[in-house]
């Protein structure tokens, strides 16, 4: 590799800790290895992911799941569900042990 695009990306990842390797170089080859407009790009993505996950809720609050099945009933309802796949597969193997 060229020493001054493993100087570059050296640099960049001191500036850009935060950021993983993979990102650092698709931002670097998507500038074609212009290491100014890198630095200018990397920073508006930092500046915009701050900016970002300041506005982010601290829950997230999902009404449309009923809360009143309990467990138990899951159970149950898990419980007749294998119950009758059971139930069909075995009378499906008893067709098919008639029928050859």
């Amino acid at each position: 590799m060229d020493e001054e695009f493993d100087m570059d990306l050296e640099y960049l990842r001191m500036m850009f800790p935060g950021l993983s390797n993979d990102s650092v170089l698709d931002v670097y080859m998507a500038n074609n290895g212009d290491l100014e407009a890198t630095i200018t790009m990397l920073n508006q993505l930092e500046m915009y992911t701050v900016e970002s996950s300041d506005t982010l809720p601290d829950t997230l609050d999902i009404g449309d799941i009923s809360e009143s099945i309990s467990s138990a009933n899951c159970g149950t309802l898990k419980l007749k569900n294998v119950a009758s796949e059971t139930g069909a597969s075995s009378s499906g193997s008893t067709e098919s042990a008639v029928t050859s």
